[in-house]
């Protein structure tokens, strides 16, 4: 990332350690420096993540499994910070365009295809790790120049349904095609079946559109292919979970679990009696705005 100020920003260029260079398409994110010279992304946390001035519990949960992960399709979240604005997420900042800023290169249906296929695929193997990122759409899911695939900024609110990502990577599909001026009706289908479809059922799908388009793959080669990057994510996020096991195991008896907010005092975290009950977190969720990418979406 260039380390090159927008002069045009309306909020302040600094937040304590933090140099922010500019604001990030969609709103609530922002380009920045750490105290230690790394890219980052800082993002804003919404109000329902909060139980007063800390971390709803089931939210900081749910962060610490995020940040256990060792996905190489998946961008690192190296903590949470409290700052003037309110806690910000903070992430590692990932290279490449978005697959909104992207769209305008792709030359054919077939280009938005062979690419769908390795979006899903980066998503199956998150969810085979127990994960759902609840909150994808165009601007949180990062292609790199080798057309690798790189998910970011995972939603902090509890999902825990898979057909959410396939229905959100449906619409982000639909309206690139929509965009470019595409045959809508293959993809506004894809979109209208992802619930029952699920992940794994829209990749079959999108192989035998792509087999009538451009005739069979080479079966062989291509199953290869996908066997090493599912068991390659997999073994890199066992072996990642392992070390982040003992990190953490150390950090819990040395000092408090990093999501809690460095600045805010322990004294501010909420007795266990405060906690709302499963049907009062629920009944949060239910509530939250209709655009996910608000919570946690968006680079």
């Amino acid at each position: 990332m260039t380390r090159e100020i927008d002069n045009s920003i309306t909020f302040p260029t600094r937040l304590g350690e933090y140099e922010i260079l500019r604001e990030l398409p969609g709103g609530r994110s922002y380009a920045a420096i750490d105290g230690a010279g790394r890219s980052v992304v800082l993002k804003r946390l919404a109000a329902d993540c909060m139980l007063g001035v800390a971390l709803h519990p089931h939210v900081r949960d749910r962060l610490l499994r995020v940040r256990e992960l060792a996905h190489p399709g998946v961008a690192n979240l190296i903590g949470v910070e409290a700052t003037a604005w309110g806690s910000m997420l903070v992430w590692e900042f990932v290279e490449g365009k978005t697959l909104e800023e992207l769209a305008d290169e792709l030359s054919s249906p077939s280009d938005l295809s062979r690419l769908a296929e390795e979006v899903l695929l980066a998503v199956q193997s998150l969810h085979a790790l127990g994960i759902v990122h609840g909150g994808l759409h165009g601007r949180n899911i990062i292609v790199d120049a080798r057309r690798a695939v790189k998910l970011t900024h995972i939603s902090p609110l509890l999902y825990d349904d898979p057909r959410q990502d396939a229905q959100d990577v449906a619409a982000a599909l639909a309206a690139i095609a929509a965009g470019r001026g595409w045959d809508q009706q293959p993809w506004e289908k894809l979109r209208r079946d992802a619930v029952e479809l699920g992940v794994a059922g829209m990749r079959r799908r999108l192989s035998r559109v792509m087999e009538e388009r451009t005739g069979p793959p080479n079966r062989v080669a291509e199953s290869r292919r996908r066997r090493r990057l599912l068991a390659g994510a997999v073994a890199t996020a066992t072996v990642g979970l392992a070390m982040a096991g003992g990190v953490i195991a150390y950090e819990v008896r040395t000092r408090p679990p990093m999501p809690v907010p460095p600045r805010i005092a322990p004294a501010a975290m909420p007795d266990q009696s405060d906690v709302p009950t499963d049907d009062a977190a629920a009944d949060s969720t239910d509530s939250q705005p209709a655009e996910n990418g608000d919570a946690g979406g968006g680079q």
